[in-house]
């Protein structure tokens, strides 16, 4: 097989004598007619323009007159460059990955394809040699823009054609982030605010493992957080018009819709004090911390007395009757619990005597003043003689 027109027939006869002359024709039956000349061990042949096989008939003759034929191997013809097609990922326009799939036909209807090359660079610089297959796998130049992939096609005589295929790689993610007010929240409805570049749209979700939904992207979107009070991570891809997403950002909340807890130690409920001053004591607790108490009495202002978890505050009374301390509570979060206590104020008891009551006191008082004298006395009278000195 050939791939030029003109090649070079070589051609072996001996004879003892020696050989006198040689004629050569395309079929045996133009051979007849072909006139001699002078023998040469080679010559050139003109194979025409048609690509194709062909037989090349030569006949030789000694000083004698002696003839024999013979017949050259069937020659090959082919000018004609191998065919093909490349075509990158399906014939996409775009890209989002520099690992994609190539769809190749090659073919050569005369020699048939020997090999092909594939690379991203024109000049084909470095590329080796392998048999074609329908799909390969092939990894573009990185980088944002068009990318071209070229093939190039060899027959079994080395006739080559190059064919490329092109395709937008668009590999700019889109970034973007997540930020919440306060870490700390009261509400599963939370507004969240976004910043972003090239997005168009956004995905929020606390659950990395589900489905998320897409939709378009705002300043501040509300997410509603899942069931349960405690920490929840809500996070957030960013997605532009090629549908290429932005790698995952997140924001840590804590939800926390339950009140904090109330303790009153005093006054105890309903309790009566004779005093135109009382104090509430107390504490109160959350998981998440306290943010404020406050009291009043009645209807008074409210008065901030948190200074720790524990509290003591001393409050004065207007008026004698029925009264009531109201309490509230705010946790960090903002929940609010809420608690009152009644009492109620009446006059201190005084004990108070007339004339003669006085006069009976003081006779009650010296008689009991006798009686210790008497109880003494006697039991002066009872101790054993010479007891105070210490003889027997």
């Amino acid at each position: 097989m050939v791939s030029e027109r003109y090649v070079q027939v070589m051609v072996n006869a001996s004879d003892a004598g020696g050989i006198a002359g040689m004629r050569s024709a395309s079929n045996p039956d133009d051979l007849a007619a072909a006139p001699w000349r002078t023998y040469n061990t080679s010559y050139i042949l003109d194979l025409g323009t048609s690509d194709g096989h062909r037989l090349e008939w030569v006949e030789v003759i000694d000083a004698i007159g002696g003839r024999t034929q013979v017949t050259v191997e069937s020659i090959m013809l082919d000018t004609t460059p191998p065919t093909g097609s490349i075509v990158i990922e399906g014939d996409s326009e775009m890209v989002l990955d520099q690992q994609v799939v190539l769809s190749i036909e090659v073919s050569d209807a005369t020699s048939g394809v020997s090999h092909i090359r594939l690379s991203n660079v024109q000049s084909l610089t470095g590329s080796d040699e392998v048999q074609p297959l329908v799909t390969m796998d092939w990894v573009l130049l990185p980088g944002e823009g068009e990318r071209r992939v070229f093939l190039e096609v060899t027959d079994m005589v080395g006739n080559r054609a190059v064919i490329s295929d092109g395709v937008f790689l668009h590999t700019n993610r889109p970034t973007g982030s997540l930020s919440v007010a306060d870490e700390l929240v009261r509400s599963r409805d939370l507004t969240v605010t976004l910043e972003w570049t090239s997005a168009v749209e956004v995905a929020l979700y606390d659950d990395p493992e589900g489905e998320i939904q897409w939709q378009p992207v705002q300043m501040e979107m509300v997410f509603t957080l899942g069931s349960g009070d405690g920490p929840s991570t809500i996070y957030a891809r960013f997605r532009d018009e090629f549908l290429l997403s932005s790698l995952e950002t997140d924001a840590l909340v804590v939800l926390d819709t339950t009140p904090p807890q109330i303790i009153v130690t005093e006054p105890e409920a309903n309790v009566i004090v004779r005093s135109m001053k009382v104090t509430g004591t107390g504490s109160a607790s959350d998981e998440n911390g306290i943010g404020s108490i406050e009291m009043r009495l009645d209807d008074q202002e409210w008065v901030t007395i948190f200074l720790s978890e524990s509290w003591s505050h001393a409050m004065k009374l207007e008026d004698l009757g029925d009264h009531v301390i109201h309490l509230r509570v705010t946790d960090r979060a903002g929940n609010v619990a809420t608690y009152n206590t009644s009492f109620r104020a009446e006059e201190r008891l005084e004990v108070q005597f007339s004339g003669s009551e006085w006069w009976l006191l003081i006779l009650l008082v010296a008689i009991l003043a006798a009686v210790v004298t008497i109880l003494v006395f006697r039991m002066n009278r009872m101790s054993p003689p010479g007891s105070d000195d210490g003889t027997a």
